[in-house]
């Protein structure tokens, strides 16, 4: 059964774990579509429409969600076109960022901002795969009704995989600055969540080349810093400065005030918000007196606008530790630190309803953890 934009239901829910049906739901209602239906000319709205409704589609089929008909069905030649003029663009676009990848990242001098740009070009990289995923779906189904080549389906079909060929040889050129998407939890979140027959046809992005490119550049890292020798003992001593030497008391407490700040208030970073382009930051606060290592933290603002915290530790003492999450002063689920069996690092997740939260600018929340 193809496409039927009328009497949309929830569908099944009972898998779901990146709210794609919600993604779905709300893509296929959007008014734009309408022009397929009516057979007007495609607006860029409307081929905009079309390339959401393919990547919601297409995570469903990635993740294993089943809506329930009408819902579910093959995106129809015009409107699967248009989502491939769309995505075309949009590979373009992100390949035009992969190319100046090491230019935009020594142009900036924040951490923040230099990794959420990597960031972004690798999550625009998957949705790129829930896209074609959606669009390959409707050019088996116009190879079968004999209608692929006079649609002109299979030319932009086509050219999709030529144009996504293209980004990929630029990106995995520069996967040494991609490499930072390996210490979140955004490739975990779709390693753990992909269903066969797809997690046998995974993209580089998840295949495990960002991890091993991460472990290279920590492996480069430590093979630069000096060796401890006795040398190297004894040089350090001749250029130690002499007994006596007077350090002032406020540079002193200035570095110890500094060093107090780095380990009880670690930044968190709100990674691009659903509906703004606009770069957020939350603060991350210890609950008090607690000696507790520096630990990651990205806070993502989801499609429907719950928040969702992921927790990332290396320290081994967080090992099935649970921890109250505290916003403004209001206790939320706990987090409790699992080890991941593939990279050994230890791992929490928290979600809140975004009707739970504090009415307040999400830039001004402040988040704390506490021992349970």
């Amino acid at each position: 059964m193809r496409w039927n934009m009328s009497n949309i239901n929830t569908g099944n829910r009972n898998v779901d774990p990146m709210g794609s049906l919600q993604w779905l739901i709300s893509a296929a209602g959007d008014p734009a579509l309408a022009v397929f239906e009516s057979g007007q000319a495609e607006s860029s709205e409307a081929r905009q429409a079309a390339c959401r409704l393919a990547a919601a589609l297409g995570e469903c089929r990635l993740f294993g969600v089943e809506p329930q008909k009408p819902l579910d069905g093959t995106l129809p030649v015009p409107m699967a076109k248009a989502a491939a003029e769309e995505v075309i663009v949009r590979i373009t676009d992100s390949r035009s960022k992969a190319e100046r990848l090491p230019e935009l990242w020594d142009a900036t001098d924040n951490p923040v901002e230099a990794e959420e740009l990597c960031l972004g070009l690798v999550e625009e990289r998957l949705t790129f795969w829930a896209v074609m995923t959606a669009l390959e779906e409707a050019f088996i189904g116009a190879l079968d009704d004999g209608i692929a080549v006079s649609s002109g389906l299979e030319r932009i079909w086509l050219e999709v995989l030529k144009e996504i060929e293209r980004l990929d040889a630029v990106m995995q050129e520069h996967r040494s600055f991609l490499a930072v998407a390996a210490e979140t939890n955004l490739l975990r979140n779709w390693q753990n969540s992909i269903v066969t027959p797809h997690r046998d046809l995974l993209p580089w992005v998840l295949d495990g080349t960002l991890e091993k490119a991460a472990a290279e550049l920590e492996a480069d890292a430590l093979a630069t810093q000096p060796q401890h020798t006795a040398e190297n003992d004894e040089a350090a001593r001749r250029s130690a400065p002499l007994e006596g030497t007077v350090v002032s008391l406020i540079e002193t407490m200035e570095h110890l005030a500094e060093a107090f700040r780095r380990q009880f208030r670690p930044e968190a970073m709100l990674a691009k918000a659903a509906n703004s382009d606009k770069k957020k930051e939350v603060k991350l606060l210890w609950d008090s007196k607690q000696d507790l290592a520096p630990l990651r933290c990205i806070v993502y603002q989801e499609r429907n606008g719950d928040l969702r915290l992921d927790f990332s530790s290396k320290d081994n003492t967080h090992e099935n530790q649970t921890f109250e999450v505290v916003v403004k002063e209001q206790t939320r689920p706990t987090v409790t630190f699992r080890r991941d069996p593939q990279t050994g690092e230890l791992y929490g997740e928290v979600r809140i309803p975004r009707d739970e939260l504090p009415e307040a600018d999400l830039s001004k929340l402040t988040f704390r953890l506490k021992k349970s």
